[in-house]
């Protein structure tokens, strides 16, 4: 906790120079995360890296707000996330998404969230962005082993901008963390990146199809990970 508010006296550093700029995200996120990840004695086994390229959609599933401290720890530069609006109101952290000039959807209203998508895809076309979503669309506190239901968004953003999906899996956050003992228990905690799945040549008619394929890969993944994790007794 000490090293997230040291972290963010960086941040306010980096806002000085690098006001409205999507690499304040990067910097800021790659120097938490490593400190955090050594602190909280956690072990990132990373495979698959070698799939990460830009301009991309990225997606992950989303377990809890220690997604970010391993999704940092991988995004390369350039790479804007997009949050519900609600954040942009959270004390401090609203301030620095909004001033690393991240990208906010309202999802109650549908021409807003639809503006949100066209300003993600000119950002993708236009700057050379990749763009990071959460397609499960809010953290599953189902016990992490199961994907939730997908949000279509992220699979119309890259159809449309005719760019690859890049999909993260993080494993359990349970191998890392007892939430029913309140006990945090550091170690090993895999993600792996997959091979891009391409659009080109997609439509709007093949997002279905799409969500179906990506979804299936990696819950296949989060299944190994489960396993893994439960032979090792981290579960």
């Amino acid at each position: 906790v000490l090293w997230f508010f040291l972290s963010l006296l960086w941040g306010l550093v980096l806002i000085f120079y690098r006001f409205k700029d999507a690499s304040i995200s990067y910097y800021l996120g790659r120097t938490y995360s490593r400190i955090a990840l050594l602190l909280g004695d956690i072990t990132l086994d990373c495979s698959g890296l070698e799939n990460i390229n830009t301009p991309v959609v990225f997606i992950s599933n989303h377990q809890s707000v220690f997604d970010f401290a391993f999704a940092t720890a991988i995004v390369p530069k350039k790479t804007v996330c997009i949050a519900k609006r609600s954040f942009m109101f959270v004390p401090v952290l609203g301030f620095f998404w909004w001033a690393g000039n991240q990208i906010f959807i309202d999802r109650a209203s549908r021409n807003d969230a639809l503006s949100t998508l066209r300003n993600a895809r000119k950002r993708i076309e236009e700057q050379q962005h990749s763009v990071w979503i959460f397609p499960e669309g809010t953290r599953n506190d189902k016990g992490g082993d199961t994907l939730l239901p997908f949000k279509k968004g992220a699979f119309h953003l890259a159809i449309q901008a005719q760019v690859p999906i890049i999909a993260t899996v993080f494993a359990p956050l349970q191998s890392i963390i007892d939430f029913k003992k309140l006990i945090w228990k550091g170690g090993l905690f895999r993600l792996k990146v997959l091979p891009p799945f391409e659009t080109k040549g997609l439509t709007e008619a093949n997002v279905d199809d799409l969500i179906n394929k990506v979804r299936k890969e990696m819950q296949k993944v989060l299944d190994d990970f489960t396993e893994q994790a439960k032979k090792n007794k981290q579960l």
